[in-house]
């Protein structure tokens, strides 16, 4: 369908006339490129409630402008129109997968807070042996004074993994390794494989934070406070 009108352009029209514009024209298709009709004129598809405004002719190829659609229907509280590609907008609600964003909904309203980072999930250990995973915080707290806590590095662990140890009891902690595994403190390097290990001297309050660097095998120290010994080559 197209219609041959002459482009109409208006000057210096007064106040009744700012009302004036093109008739819509109302059909249940979208519009094409050979659709001719007045700059302005709306195009509304009554088959999907979508609406255009012709913007240009150029070469006699008219530009449809995607306006949305006629009627977006109702939402809930909170809910915005969300885009996609190719698609028309929808009502969605906002999410936050890691949990570092809350939503408090209203009517017409959606208030945003950030939360401050929770950071790794602490477990207290009060026996004699343990297993690290990644990600994960362990306060050192043995039920048997003076007693070492020997606690393995996880066996599978993801670059940028991180690994926190806080040590309370005076016994200390000996960090062990698995195969292949090895544990960077400065310019040091603990021997490969289960003879290498990371352990506190047994003072109070000591503290270490390890970083994955390579997938399941190298861990560096990123902090450390109060001392601690790395088992190296010729270390007994």
């Amino acid at each position: 369908m197209s219609t041959n009108q002459r482009p109409k352009t208006a000057y210096g029209l007064s106040q009744p006339n700012f009302a004036t514009s093109p008739m819509p024209i109302v059909t249940t298709r979208a519009p094409l490129s050979s659709d001719m009709s007045e700059i302005g004129t709306i195009w509304v598809n009554t088959a999907t409630n979508n609406i255009w405004a012709l913007t240009s002719v150029v070469n006699n190829i008219a530009s449809w402008q995607p306006l949305g659609i006629v009627d977006y229907g109702t939402a809930t509280n909170g809910e915005l129109l969300i885009g996609a590609t190719g698609s028309i907008p929808a009502w969605a609600s906002l999410t936050s997968t890691d949990g570092s964003i809350t939503y408090t909904v209203g009517a017409h309203s959606l208030d945003l807070k950030a939360n401050a980072s929770a950071g790794p999930s602490w477990t207290v250990v009060t026996g004699n042996t343990g297993t690290l995973a990644a990600n994960n915080a362990y306060l050192i707290n043995n039920a048997t004074p003076a007693h070492l806590t020997t606690m393995t590095l996880p066996a599978v662990c993801a670059v940028g993994s991180t690994i926190e140890v806080a040590v309370y009891t005076y016994g200390g902690v000996y960090i062990a390794q698995n195969a292949s595994q090895y544990i960077v403190m400065g310019s040091s390097i603990s021997k490969a494989g289960t003879t290498g290990y990371l352990t506190s001297t047994g003072y109070y309050y000591a503290s270490v934070k390890l970083l994955c660097v390579a997938a399941n095998t190298v861990f560096q120290v990123i902090n450390s406070q109060s001392r601690w010994n790395l088992g190296v080559e010729g270390a007994s």
